[in-house]
């Protein structure tokens, strides 16, 4: 169950954090991107209640006690697989604070130019979501520790994080091409990360496999049933 928690708890994050920038949505005055960041909450709020609802056992979200535990086991994996989700595990955290808390004026990270107000705000969007990633990571990480990145749940986790590493890759590529992205070492080791952090995952779906149940004893001949 402690799996399917911290998901509930990465989604409730998200959500939380799409709210409030949603309010800054507003004050822009632009109906798209109101509806664009109500449709992430909306979507957010509906995948929560389908996992509380697929697996009700006690408590939705984990205790303050078990959050701090596995805040702290990121820098306790138990093997090399756990390592590298750890890593990216505070990759992503690193990468949720950075887009939140960044302001109108900040220099823009890998792009010629200052954040205005609607760079700001789909920095907030992608930090939100960022957050998600980081506990899903951290979930890889637990199912890593326990040796059951075979089964389905931490399979279809990867495949997800995959999908997103993808979108990032195509969306920085096509920015590049265009001119949009400054080329240099920092886009050259961020794009080259991305790569390494989509192919892990990918690997890791594709190579799961549950481990197969062991079957019953068939009785002696001669046994009485």
């Amino acid at each position: 169950m402690d799996t399917f928690q911290r998901l509930n708890l990465g989604l409730l994050l998200q959500c939380g954090t799409c709210l409030a920038v949603l309010l800054q949505a507003v004050s822009l005055r632009n109906p798209v991107l109101t509806a664009y960041v109500g449709g992430i909450c909306g979507f957010g709020v509906v995948v929560t209640s389908t996992i509380y609802r697929l697996h009700k056992q006690g408590f939705p979200f984990p205790s303050p006690i078990k959050t701090l535990a596995g805040a702290i086991s990121v820098l306790l994996p138990r093997n090399t697989a756990a390592a590298a989700y750890s890593l990216m595990t505070i990759v992503f955290a690193a990468m949720a604070f950075t887009s939140l808390s960044s302001s109108p004026g900040d220099n823009l990270a890998l792009y010629d130019g200052l954040m205005g107000p609607m760079t700001v705000f789909m920095q907030r969007v992608m930090g939100a979501g960022l957050l998600l990633m980081a506990i899903v990571a951290y979930s890889l990480k637990d199912g890593a520790d326990r040796e059951k990145l075979g089964a389905t749940t931490f399979r279809w986790l990867n495949l997800g994080v995959a999908g997103t590493l993808l979108a990032r890759i195509m969306h920085m590529t096509l920015d590049w091409q265009s001119g949009l992205l400054q080329p240099g070492p920092r886009t050259a080791a961020v794009i080259t990360a991305h790569l390494a952090a989509f192919a892990w995952t990918s690997h890791q779906y594709t190579a799961g496999t549950s481990k197969p149940k062991p079957e019953p004893l068939a009785p002696a001949p001669g046994t009485a049933s």
